[in-house]
């Protein structure tokens, strides 16, 4: 007699967390060394452009509770290579600025991101302008 072969076990991924108006969003930004990476990067959440993380910035900390909504919440990163006519002045990945979205609190002049959502990330060793986009919270 043959026994029939098990079926494999289908693995769902994680369930995105649901838009919580209660807590704070946040976007973070971190370059570890501003002015190398030589990307711009607009950030729009459900088609709204939000803002521009420059090259030359070293931080960028923003609230975004008000361009999300209960439900599917997209980002859209739109990575521009930002030379200004001149020479790529690195090719390392260690170069990169890196945007994440996350829940947190905010007070005395900091923020502390309690839980991370989404990353993006652009490294000096890219070399074209690229997007990429995210599902926020469902």
């Amino acid at each position: 007699r043959v026994q029939p072969r098990p079926q494999p076990k289908k693995i769902e991924p994680p369930p995105r967390p649901k838009f919580n108006p209660a807590l704070k969003y946040f976007l973070v930004s971190q370059n570890t060394r501003p002015g190398y990476v030589q990307y711009d990067v607009n950030v729009y959440i459900n088609r709204r452009w939000v803002r521009k993380i420059r090259n030359r910035d070293s931080q960028v900390v923003f609230e975004i509770n008000r361009y999300l909504k209960p439900g599917k919440n997209t980002v859209h990163f739109a990575a521009s290579k930002n030379l200004d006519g001149k020479a790529k002045i690195s090719n390392s990945a260690a170069d990169y600025i890196r945007i994440i979205i996350g829940t947190g609190t905010q007070g005395g002049g900091t923020v502390n991101i309690t839980e991370s959502l989404l990353e993006f990330k652009a490294s000096a060793s890219q070399s074209a302008s690229f997007n990429e986009e995210k599902i926020l919270t469902e």
